[in-house]
């Protein structure tokens, strides 16, 4: 027997073998088996969702003056768009007469329950005690509007002291909150030219009123709004000084939720119809016009 070649093919086996080892090893490390494959696609899609919603978050805070409270037309077309890709139906609450801790802090609850917005026009003289209310809405995405120092009358004010009235409070809620005031609701919905020349602010009236002031109950106050034929653009007339009406906010709120309407604050309405509102001009819904 020629152990010299024998022992020549062993070690030609053996490199083989080694070789085939090595390649072995290799596809086992290298090669991704269905299960990373998932995983890797899972990885690339999380980033890229991840990437989307950050993109997303730059451009809605690129379109919004958070100091102001003003807002770009592009912000509500995100804000409005469903899953289907559809715009949602706009309509907003507003709150007059307010702040009172007991009933404005239960409607904000309700808001932030619900994701919802509104607009408080406020008493001037109220601030100073109940700062942290209108913090708080400001703070929740709501919108201040102004509703006199004192609450009296626009047409009975006399030379100069609506003026007063009026700045004097804008004053205070940038001094509590920052936030500028720039709307304003007239009290008891009572205006003339003297007034709007004065004022020189948007006015915001309403053109559905659940009289919560007269009923003062809560299913007076619900059955005020299904009742109503409500249309997007609709501004609805409601007071943040009766417990009733904190009561029917929490039946009201994911009432009209569920039949498509987002709650939206005054200013996001009329930005929302691309409307430019007019110091001195009174408004009454979101619609085109304002009527």
């Amino acid at each position: 027997m020629n152990y010299t070649r024998v022992r020549e093919k062993m070690t030609l086996f053996l490199e083989i073998a080694a070789v085939g080892l090595i390649v072995a090893i290799f596809i086992l490390l290298c090669v991704p088996t269905k299960g990373d494959l998932l995983n890797a696609k899972e990885t690339i899609v999380s980033t890229v969702v991840e990437n989307q919603s950050v993109v997303a978050s730059d451009e809605v805070l690129a379109g919004m003056d958070i100091k102001s409270g003003s807002v770009e037309r592009s912000l509500y077309d995100k804000a409005g768009e469903t899953e289907t890709g559809k715009t949602s139906k706009r309509i907003a609450l507003t709150f007059d007469d307010g702040p009172t801790p007991t009933v404005t802090n239960r409607i904000l609850d309700t808001l932030e329950k619900y994701q919802a917005k509104a607009t408080f026009f406020v008493v001037g003289r109220q601030l100073s005690h109940d700062k942290d209310l209108v913090k708080r809405a400001v703070s929740l995405g709501c919108e201040i509007g102004n509703h006199t120092w004192e609450h009296k009358q626009m047409t009975k004010y006399k030379k100069g002291a609506l003026k007063k009235s009026i700045t004097k409070t804008e004053d205070a809620v940038k001094k509590y909150t920052g936030y500028d005031v720039c709307l304003v609701r007239p009290t008891y919905g009572k205006i003339n030219d003297s007034v709007k020349k004065s004022v020189a602010r948007p006015m915001i009236y309403w053109n559905v009123d659940t009289e919560d002031w007269k009923s003062r109950d809560a299913k007076k106050i619900f059955a005020s709004v299904k009742k109503e034929n409500l249309r997007e653009g609709d501004i609805i007339l409601l007071h943040d000084l009766y417990p009733a009406t904190a009561d029917a906010i929490e039946k009201i709120v994911p009432y009209l939720q569920k039949e498509g309407y987002e709650l939206v604050t005054v200013s996001e309405l009329m930005a929302g119809e691309q409307m430019s509102l007019e110091a001195g001009k009174v408004y009454y819904s979101g619609r085109e016009g304002g009527e």
